[in-house]
Order: structure tokens, then C-alpha cells, then sequence
């Protein structure tokens, strides 16, 4: 008689193979070198193919036909390797045909006693039509934001004219003034979300101008102290290099645009450290790079490491929208620069932006 434990019967078997042949997700096996094992025929169909066994015929390695670039391949692997598991992983891949085909993978190692790779289990969604809604939610949004643009600038130069026409004292003038600027201010982040769009076609060329980076630091973490009062945080700017001068560090880029990443970096550094620990902004110039580190002692969940650069990629806080990681991305590669990161939960989140230096004006 079959014992606990033992082997599944055959009505087990047929059971499995059922769900395997039948689910409605694609479904993969593959080696320790990352060939493919098996497939189920949901997976071949993603692809464009007509059975498992044509797919297999074509396709050697899972990674062969998704459109990662070396790093962000590089930073998957690093994280199937350290947590074992990756979740909801965005990726398009080319199908059969030539197209491509927005999907998420999840991926999953089974190890020997030893610890030693067996094989991995992969799981396929197609998202496809979610990725269309999102296309179309940011055109709405980006038109809308465009045709917010005309009576936002009628209302800032309404403004500058009657504060120069009128002679107004005390809270009449103040309102006045007020109103200029809260306009200029929301028409400085329309056009800062523009700005972002064409980055992320790769049509945005910033105009590079030398500024100090640890004044824009200082600044930056001076207009959140409400924030780390209620915290109880510490902020701290720290200038490292040959030169050792704690006051400045020229950096060379578009400031605004460079202002709204290191925002984005330390709202979320905030947002992650236990009370009462401290943020540190490191900056550091060299003959190459300019270099950024944020830190903060809070670990990135895990669920959202191996897409924390991505669209919309946020975890545990209901009125967040993903989006401040993955614009620093976009300023960062718009000024030629790259961004990664660094967690665990020991040392916390190091956040680390390198963009590339011009030499001083002699």
C-alpha cells in the first residue's frame, strides 16, 4: 500500500499534469544555466508558437528574448541568487513573429539538501491589455497637463502684472504674491512631468550648467524637516573627496531636473527609516564621475527589489504611486548617469547615482 509520503499515485499525476497542460499563465523549467527544461503550451503560445515541442526547437535560454539590458539583467539574477525568489518581474519579450508582449515573470529556485540548484520554476502572465490602460492613462494625463498649461500661465502673469499695476500692503499683497507663486510652482511640476515624458522616449537633452550639490542637498532636506521632526530624524549632507571641502561639491547637469531625483530619493528614504535614526546625503567628485548615495537603515521589500526602478513599483503604503524611483531612473540616464542600489537588513538602503563629470572650466 502507498505510505504517507510516498510518491503521488497516477490519479495524482494525471491531476497535475491537467492543471500544467490547462493553466491559463505560461509555466517553465529551467537548469542552473537558465536553458529552458519544459514548457507548458500556455508559454509557447505567448510566444507565438504552436506547441511546447516547436518552442523548444527554437528557444534555448529563458533569457534569449526578453528586451533586458545587461544591468537590469544583472540586478534580477543578483536577486533570484540572494532572496531565491523573484515576483512579478515586468519584461516585454519577442514573440515568434518579431512583436513584443508586455508580461510579468515570477521565478522560483528549488535546491538539493546541499544547497545546490536543481532546476527553476517560472511562472508567465500576459499584461498586455493592463499595460494598454496605463498607456492610456498617461496620454489623458499628460494632454490634461498640457491644456493645464495656458490658464496656468495667464493666471502667473495676471498675477505679476497686478502686484506691478496695484499698490497693495500687508495681507492683501502677501495673498497676491501667494497666488504668483503657488502658480509658478505648479506650472514648474507641469512642465517638470513633460520633461519626464520625453525621457522616457529618450528625446530629453538636458542643458548642463555647474551647480553645488551640497547646497541643493541642504536644501532639499530643509524643506522636509516637518517630516523628520515627526520622525525624529537626523539629516546629514557629508562631502567626501581629495579636496575635503565639507561646504561644496560641484555637480554639472540641469538642476531643477536633478533637484526633483535627489526629492524623490530622500521622500523615500523618509518614508523607510525607523524613527529616530538618521538620513546621510554622501556626495563625491572625481576626474569621472560625480558621485550620490543616499542611506537610510530601512531594507527595500522584498517583493518589489527586483522591479524597484520600475513603473509603479511601491509596497506597503496604500497612497503611494511608485513612481519616485523610477523618475530619479529616468533624470539619471536622461544626464547620462546610472542608478542602483544596495539593501539588506543590516546596513539598510544605500541608493547610488553616479553621472558623469565635465572637467572644470580651466
Amino acid at each position: 500500500m502507498e505510505q504517507e509520503g510516498d510518491a503521488p499515485s497516477c490519479q495524482e499525476c494525471i491531476r497535475y499534469r491537467d492543471l500544467y497542460v490547462n493553466a491559463p499563465l505560461g509555466i517553465f523549467q529551467c537548469d542552473g544555466e537558465r536553458r529552458f527544461l519544459n514548457v507548458n503550451p500556455q508559454l509557447a503560445f505567448l510566444y507565438g508558437f504552436e506547441s511546447p515541442e516547436q518552442f523548444l526547437a527554437n528557444v534555448t535560454y529563458v533569457t534569449e528574448r526578453l528586451q533586458l539590458r545587461e544591468e537590469e539583467l544583472q540586478d534580477a539574477l543578483g536577486t533570484l541568487q540572494r532572496e531565491g525568489v523573484i515576483h512579478n518581474y515586468e519584461v516585454q519579450l519577442q514573440r515568434k513573429d518579431g512583436s513584443l508582449l508586455w508580461t510579468t515573470h515570477s521565478i522560483r529556485t528549488v535546491t538539493a539538501t546541499d544547497g545546490s540548484i536543481i532546476f527553476y520554476d517560472g511562472f508567465v502572465t500576459d499584461i498586455s491589455e493592463k499595460k494598454e490602460l496605463e498607456k492610456l492613462r498617461d496620454d489623458v494625463a499628460r494632454m490634461t497637463r498640457h491644456d493645464m498649461k495656458s490658464p496656468l500661465l495667464s493666471i502667473v502673469a495676471a498675477a505679476r502684472l497686478l502686484n506691478k499695476r496695484l499698490t497693495l500692503e500687508g495681507e492683501e499683497a502677501e495673498m497676491l504674491q501667494d497666488i504668483h507663486d503657488k502658480g509658478a510652482q505648479v506650472l514648474e511640476m507641469i512642465n517638470t512631468s513633460l520633461d519626464l515624458f520625453k525621457m522616457e522616449q529618450r528625446d530629453y537633452q538636458p542643458r548642463f550648467e555647474p551647480f553645488d550639490m551640497a547646497a541643493l542637498a541642504r536644501s532639499v532636506g530643509r524643506s522636509m524637516l516637518p517630516a523628520y521632526e515627526e520622525k525624529r530624524l537626523r539629516f546629514e549632507v557629508v562631502v567626501d573627496g581629495p579636496e575635503k571641502d565639507a561646504e561644496r561639491c560641484e555637480f554639472e547637469g540641469e538642476e531643477r531636473h536633478i533637484e526633483t531625483m535627489l526629492m524623490n530619493l530622500v521622500k523615500n528614504a523618509l518614508e523607510a527609516a525607523p524613527e529616530g535614526s538618521t538620513i546621510t546625503v554622501r556626495l563625491n567628485r572625481n576626474e569621472t564621475f560625480c558621485e550620490l548615495d543616499v542611506h537610510n537603515l530601512g531594507a527595500i521589500p522584498k517583493d518589489i527589489r527586483p522591479r524597484f526602478f520600475q513603473r509603479y513599483s511601491t509596497s506597503g503604503k496604500p497612497e503611494g504611486l511608485g513612481l519616485g524611483a523610477y523618475s530619479a531612473k529616468l533624470i539619471t540616464e536622461a544626464h547620462g548617469g546610472s542608478i542602483s542600489y544596495e539593501t539588506s537588513e543590516e546596513d539598510g538602503t544605500h541608493i547610488q547615482v553616479k553621472l558623469p563629470c565635465r572637467q572644470p572650466k580651466a
